[in-house]
């Protein structure tokens, strides 16, 4: 049997979240949602606790955003990030970028654009 890849989905906005958890097809990707937070804090007791291998990280979030949660895990945890954003500006992307994420998908999501990666 081929490895399943651990995902965490950290969206704080719930309607997103819980179509990423139960509409994308994370088994045939061979994947398996392991927890989801809706802000950075949430998101880094579950890190702690589950090490996942893909982390899909909302950037604006309430209490700890995204690039924060990147910069406090970033040194410790070795998980593929791919960011989902309401915005489509570069600078995000730019920061995002220095944390070498795999992925930068903006709202609303594409189920096939999340295949690709």
């Amino acid at each position: 049997m081929d490895k399943l890849y651990k995902v965490l989905i950290v969206e704080d906005e719930e309607i997103i979240r819980t179509s990423l958890v139960y509409d994308f097809p994370w088994k045939d990707h061979n994947c398996i949602v392991i927890g989801e937070a809706s802000n950075g804090e949430g998101a880094l007791s579950k890190i702690e606790e589950h090490d996942p291998d893909i982390l899909l990280l909302d950037i604006n979030m309430p209490i700890k955003d995204g690039i924060a949660l990147l910069e406090e895990t970033n040194e410790f945890y070795s998980f593929a990030t791919i960011i989902i954003s309401g915005y489509s500006s570069f600078e995000y992307a730019k920061r995002a970028i220095s944390f070498d994420v795999v992925g930068y998908l903006t709202k609303p999501i594409d189920m096939e654009e999340l295949s690709d990666f």
